[in-house]
């Protein structure tokens, strides 16, 4: 976790307890990224460092900065990063040769949400453009828009479905092959969603208005939605 106090800190989920708090920026964190192994991770910041912490030794690597603040990181490979900036951008780094691959142009307004799903080889973003733009890794270009009413405050994703929470309390699901919308619930009647995970069933997670809520959705109701489509 990361907050306005300039730290990093590690937790163990069975304890409750912090195992470890990294000192960083010079500013307070914005976003996290977490490597599959847990030995590093990323973070981004408002004056648009990213930098890589090794967890075991806290010892931190500099990669080259965006120049704005950054909104969004997601870790695609144990060589690659994707990053979000409120420069409407998205870029992906090489962490060995510590440099930008390419930049990815597309949203018109800041990008507030990326995800990356490894089944499909793509990026998603949103943002307050109030678009879900869906994007090819290999080829690296936008393969679909999905507009939407409001700005796009979080996202996720599993092998099955697409799910964006928006900022009016929304929470939309699509087929994340064919992108049909298959479910638009209001989570919160006076409240945006902060952020939202999809679990090992396929429920989803909402977080807002200072509650968590969960909405349930299984394979059977994205059967029906489909059918009724």
């Amino acid at each position: 976790s990361s907050s306005e106090d300039k730290t990093i800190k590690v937790w163990d989920h069975q304890t409750r307890k912090c195992t470890k708090t990294i000192q960083c920026h010079d500013q307070p964190l914005s976003c996290l990224a977490i490597f599959d192994d847990g030995s590093r991770l990323i973070s981004g910041s408002p004056n648009g460092s990213i930098l890589m912490w090794s967890l075991e030794t806290g010892e931190d690597v500099t990669l080259n900065t965006h120049g704005q603040a950054i909104t969004g990181l997601a870790i695609y490979d144990n060589n690659t990063l994707v990053s979000a900036a409120n420069d409407e951008c998205i870029r992906l780094w090489d962490l060995e040769k510590m440099e930008c691959l390419i930049s990815l142009r597309g949203h018109q307004k800041e990008i507030l949400s990326l995800i990356v799903n490894k089944a499909t080889k793509q990026i998603f973003s949103g943002g307050v453009d109030k678009t879900v733009r869906c994007w090819d890794v290999e080829k690296c270009n936008c393969t679909a828009t999905l507009e939407v009413p409001h700005p796009v405050l979080c996202l996720d994703s599993n092998d099955d479905i697409l799910v964006a929470g928006l900022d009016n309390g929304t929470v939309i699901i699509w087929d994340l092959y064919t992108h049909l919308e298959l479910r638009r619930i209001e989570v919160f009647s006076n409240s945006c969603v902060t952020c939202l995970k999809i679990d090992d069933t396929g429920n989803i997670a909402c977080g807002g208005n200072k509650l968590i809520k969960v909405v349930l959705f299984d394979a059977q109701d994205k059967d029906s939605a489909r059918r009724s489509s």
